[in-house]
């Protein structure tokens, strides 16, 4: 099989003939890439795929010209932007430190030390659309959250939206945005010590940073590249059956692809988008491993 990342005028930009006999697992580390399509052509046999997944980060979007395939695009899922960022706090108690609150694990906390005057406050690293906040308070304790301020700060650090918590004894707060535009969340309390399980801001890249305001006392760091073909359409020659072409691209290996002819056999997805290609997985069909040999 030959594999192939087309631009968004659908012109080869990079290709890899599949040498092994029979693969499980195709990895293809790329520098950053510029692309909006991913294809894999198979003259030779039956075309049976497991799963592709093609990590990036979004460019921007297709020019009004160019329609993504025979469909309408797909949004992307929003991604949890502070996640793994780096965030300062007022005081810190312990080991409780700010990032405790970005680590992706609710059973740790963040612990100021103060019953005044704290706060604390994550960046994004970017500018964002953000769609979503979610706040998961420290278990048992969850009184103290009460009368906290929850703010979105654009790159000057000026307070786009804000939100009292009102709430006696919350659990967990969960506040809907549209698409507000910001580059930090902070959140502020003055009557108790400052005490958080997990923030997730979730959102959309818009940007970077304009050279002239520096995220916070520390370096940006990188989004994580994500799966930007996941949950996308996609088509392709033929079809064996229910074997569609979206089951390549549905998250799950046990689902398959399959083609109908033996000749002139091909897969495509779209990104919907102009991405940056940094890795192609391809996981193959399990027992019928040797199909793929020779695809471009």
């Amino acid at each position: 099989a030959v594999i192939e990342v087309l631009n968004h005028h659908k012109e080869s930009v990079w290709n890899v003939t599949v040498t092994e006999a029979a693969p499980t697992l195709l990895v293809y580390d790329l520098s950053e890439l510029q692309g909006s399509y991913v294809k894999i052509s198979l003259d030779t046999h039956i075309l049976n795929i497991g799963e592709v997944e093609v990590y990036g980060y979004v460019l921007g979007d297709f020019p009004s010209a160019f329609p993504t395939m025979s469909f309408a695009p797909t949004q992307l899922p929003a991604m949890n932007l502070a996640l793994g960022k780096r965030a300062e706090q007022s005081t810190t108690a312990g080991d409780h430190t700010a990032n405790k609150a970005i680590d992706g694990n609710i059973n740790t906390m963040i612990h100021t030390t103060q019953m005044t005057g704290n706060w604390w406050m994550v960046s994004l690293d970017i500018i964002a659309s953000i769609t979503q906040i979610k706040i998961y308070n420290r278990r048992h304790v969850e009184h103290r959250l009460h009368g906290a301020v929850i703010e979105v700060l654009n790159h000057h650090k000026e307070s786009v939206w804000n939100v009292t918590v009102t709430e006696a004894a919350p659990t967990l707060l969960v506040y809907d945005l549209s698409e507000l535009q910001g580059s930090y969340v902070k959140i502020s309390l003055d009557t108790h010590i400052l005490n958080i399980g997990e923030v997730e801001v979730y959102g959309y890249v818009l940007g970077d940073f304009p050279s002239a305001f520096p995220t916070m006392s520390f370096a940006p760091t990188q989004l994580p590249a994500m799966n930007l073909a996941l949950g996308k359409r996609a088509e392709q020659s033929t079809t064996f059956e229910e074997f569609t072409a979206d089951n390549a691209v549905d998250g799950d290996l046990n689902t398959f692809i399959h083609t109908a002819e033996m000749t002139g056999n091909w897969w495509m997805v779209s990104l919907d988008m102009i991405g940056s290609i940094t890795q192609i997985k391809v996981f193959n069909r399990k027992g019928v491993e040797d199909r793929l040999h020779g695809a471009v």
